[in-house]
């Protein structure tokens, strides 16, 4: 293929030569060939060419930009030369239901695993050094510990590559080794107290307990593989009231004399809370779907409401334990019921959770930067502020942009589409002005796709 200056000055200027003349700059034409058909393949130019002398017909092929392209088919458009601008393309295989099936499968198997791969590790990791720290010298302990992470792993892909799994499995899995921690906390603070055999029981216990809940979670999720959502919200709400209930004890216990009474009261409270949010997410919207997005939205509203507390201890300069508790413990619990009604009406997915999960997290961290750039270290005001200005300002930008990540919906008025982030260099193929192309780095970065 040979590209000549003169090329862009006839395909961009319109100049009437013939149709021959001008794919001639394109392609090597000899003085006996005729042009007797034209195909657009995608950009690509193809030429049928017969050769007047010899009956040989051949096709020659070159990519054109528009303008160029415009001008060769109107051209062939007044020489009556056929044109074919079907855009060739291989037909497409449906995928069957079987196939899909599998391949949500193998996907909620990976989410699955890494889920749980952290949960394991930090579990038996610190679990049996905590637990044989008398009966070993320490470095064994910890060696014990790390020996057992390896295991771990090997269990979870032997248990997940015999099942098929659903969104439902893995929000199974969540819920109840959520409820099994929180249950073994509670009770190892119940029968131990202060004690460091409270802390070694309810290691213990976890370890022992991990390994049904896992396999309770994922028999109890086949039920919900249409709403996991639900299990979502179990697990949510009852970890939001368990918080809120160790809050709880501080509000009457000024000054703590009976440390070992304390923790046990703690540790009850705590699994009331866990037991009665259990129930209560029963109660959000019974018998209907839930949105997997609404139960972490409603966890945001209860942070937000306990930042806004903090807030107003800081306004007001509380000087006592019990107002420094009571305000943001009454914002946690009035966001969480705030939460509660204004998700009645909306259908977050997973993603937006996620994404203002991010918002949230990352505009507390800019507060943090600000405030440290300020010089205002000395106040509590001035720190307060900027963390909770940060946090409602990050959820608010992130909640505007993700407005379009919706279940369920078939239209929507979001002036946002979706929003990416991937700030990893990843290998890519650019064009070059002569058609051919190169590899070069890029970094997606942050992607906002507009309506």
């Amino acid at each position: 293929m040979r590209i000549l200056p003169i090329a862009f000055m006839l395909a961009t200027t319109g100049w009437s030569a013939s149709l021959k003349d001008q794919l001639s700059l394109f392609a090597t034409l000899t003085p006996t060939d005729s042009v007797t058909a034209l195909h657009t393949r995608a950009g690509t130019l193809e030429a049928t060419v017969l050769d007047r002398k010899t009956g040989a017909t051949r096709t020659v092929s070159t990519p054109l930009n528009e303008t160029a392209r415009e001008n060769i088919l109107g051209q062939a458009k007044l020489e009556k030369v056929p044109i074919d601008d079907s855009v060739s393309t291989p037909a497409e295989t449906v995928p069957s239901e079987a196939a899909k099936a599998k391949a949500l499968s193998n996907q909620y198997r990976r989410q699955y695993f890494w889920n749980e791969l952290g949960t394991s590790s930090y579990l038996y990791g610190a679990g049996f050094p905590i637990v044989f720290w008398d009966g070993l010298s320490p470095l064994p302990a910890i060696g014990l510990g790390i020996l057992a992470v390896p295991i771990e792993y090997l269990g979870h892909s032997s248990f997940a590559s015999n099942r098929e799994w659903t969104q439902g499995n893995v929000e199974g899995v969540e819920q109840a080794v959520n409820m099994e921690f929180w249950g073994s906390g509670a009770l190892g603070a119940i029968i131990g107290g202060d004690d460091f055999n409270a802390l070694r029981f309810a290691a213990g216990a976890a370890m022992i307990g991990y390994p049904l809940a896992i396999r309770y979670g994922y028999e109890n999720g086949s039920a919900y593989a249409d709403n996991p959502g639900r299990l979502a919200m179990r697990k949510d709400i009852a970890s939001d009231a368990a918080v809120a209930a160790l809050f709880v004890p501080n509000l009457f216990v000024q000054n703590v004399t009976d440390g070992d009474g304390f923790v046990r009261m703690e540790g009850a409270v705590a699994l009331a809370g866990y037991a009665g949010g259990y129930f209560l997410a029963n109660s959000w919207k019974p018998n209907q779907h839930v949105p997997l997005g609404n139960p972490d939205g409603i966890s945001q509203w209860g942070i937000l409401g306990f930042a806004a507390g903090e807030e107003v201890a800081a306004l007001v300069n509380a000087k006592s334990q019990r107002p420094n508790v009571a305000l943001p413990l009454a914002g946690y619990v009035g966001g969480l019921g705030a939460g509660w009604v204004a998700f009645q009406s909306r259908n977050d997915n997973e993603d937006r959770a996620f994404y203002n999960d991010l918002g949230l997290g990352g505009g507390e961290l800019a507060g943090l930067g600000i405030w440290l750039m300020t010089g205002a270290s000395d106040t509590r005001m001035g720190f307060t502020s900027c963390m909770v200005g940060g946090a409602f300002a990050g959820y608010l930008v992130s909640n505007a942009l993700t407005a379009d990540m919706q279940e369920h919906t078939k239209s929507s008025t979001a002036w946002i589409r979706d929003v990416t982030i991937d700030p990893m260099p990843v290998l890519a193929l650019a064009a070059r002005p002569d058609g051919s192309s190169e590899r070069i780095w890029q970094v997606p970065g942050l992607q906002v796709r507009f309506r």
